[in-house]
């Protein structure tokens, strides 16, 4: 969902990003000077709360590894000028681009624009989401979406009552026909199918992106379905379920993807039972760093699929968590470890690139 603190984030990372190059310039006229890399990231959404995140990984991990980070895309999705956004990065960021491939209505309008940024030997490697068929690009940094999904469903199922046989899950989506949302439902559905079919699984159902419709969606689903047991966003909705279940006094478990704060003081309340994070935090930092040291050293990078696990957020670890999600300093302090070690052996986290879903 677009927000006005999104924008100011993507200032702050830019201010960042000039504050580091000046210090650059504070050398003695006799220093040698020699030019950090420049990485570029296309992104679907800078109003988003997950592009914040992508945002923040990708600028701490082109900091880590020496290099700078320029992340740009619409305030809301424009597939079209996401499209724009990354061919003009492919063109002043040589040393390397990275797209978040992960809007509306599948990857394959990026095909061509990726392509031609390889052929130009442009390194470029896609965030959340495979590269489309003829894009040219060998390696993507994601998660496993269905896995996300079958994460979500487990967690949904621990937290109902083993005599809770009946009644109906609403899935929502804020991005109808978005490949990686898609996955995640489809991995609830298939969870439920198997473990308690008799639960009714419902959905995806569209749910805005503007703050106050996504409410209203919320709001007339619930009050739609009667014998409602869970309702799950698919995507970072979980302030928006929460709100509603407290407005209506809905004893019904609710549940999430992403780590934005509202849906962590949900968590913390009891307003929510759960939240799968992507750890976009990661993802993006791990596609910047590998991005700065082909640049550096020249060395090829990874062909295939880098595979990213995601994090399982309930009552117990909560708290946990909203302490590392608390600055960008407590994030990369938290995360930098893992971090380190995919950007030092990525074989070991490799799988097969046509895997990537």
């Amino acid at each position: 969902m677009a927000t006005e603190p999104g924008r100011k984030i993507f200032a702050t990372v830019l201010a960042a990003a000039l504050v580091f190059g000046g210090a650059g310039c504070a050398k003695q006229p006799s220093e040698k000077t020699v030019a950090k890399p420049r990485m570029g990231f296309a992104v679907s959404a800078t109003g988003a709360h997950f592009t914040q995140e992508l945002a923040r990984g990708f600028t701490a991990g082109a900091q880590a590894a020496g290099a700078t980070a320029t992340v740009e895309g619409p305030p809301s999705p424009d597939p079209p000028k996401q499209v724009q956004t990354f061919q003009e990065l492919a063109q002043s960021h040589k040393d390397g681009v990275a797209l978040a491939a992960n809007a509306p209505g599948g990857p394959e309008r990026f095909a061509r624009p990726l392509a031609d940024a390889v052929q130009s030997q442009v390194p470029v490697v896609t965030v959340d989401g495979a590269p489309p068929a003829g894009s040219n690009v060998t390696l993507c940094v994601t998660n496993d979406s269905y896995e996300l999904g079958q994460q979500m469903g487990r967690t949904l199922l621990e937290q109902l009552p083993a005599t809770t046989t009946t009644g109906k899950v609403i899935i929502g989506t804020p991005a109808p026909g978005a490949p990686v949302l898609d996955l995640r439902a489809k991995g609830i559905h298939d969870v439920f199918a198997k473990e308690r079919p008799n639960i009714q699984v419902s959905g995806p159902f569209y749910t805005e992106q503007d703050e106050a419709a996504t409410r209203k969606a919320w709001t007339k689903l619930v009050q739609a379905n009667p014998t409602i047991v869970a309702a799950v966003a698919v995507g970072d909705e979980g302030g928006a379920i929460a709100a509603v279940r407290k407005a209506t006094g809905g004893t019904w478990l609710g549940a999430a993807f992403d780590l934005n704060p509202e849906a962590l003081t949900a968590v913390q309340a009891g307003d929510l039972v759960a939240l799968v994070s992507p750890e976009h935090f990661v993802k993006a930092a791990v596609a910047a760093e590998l991005l700065a040291r082909h640049a550096e050293t020249g060395d090829p990078l990874p062909q295939g699929w880098i595979y990213i696990p995601g994090l399982t957020v309930t009552a117990t670890n909560v708290a946990q968590i909203a302490a590392r999600q608390a600055s960008d300093q407590s994030r990369a302090a938290a995360l930098q470890p893992q971090i380190d070690k995919i950007v030092k052996d990525p074989k070991a986290y490799l799988r097969p690139l046509n895997d990537a879903r």
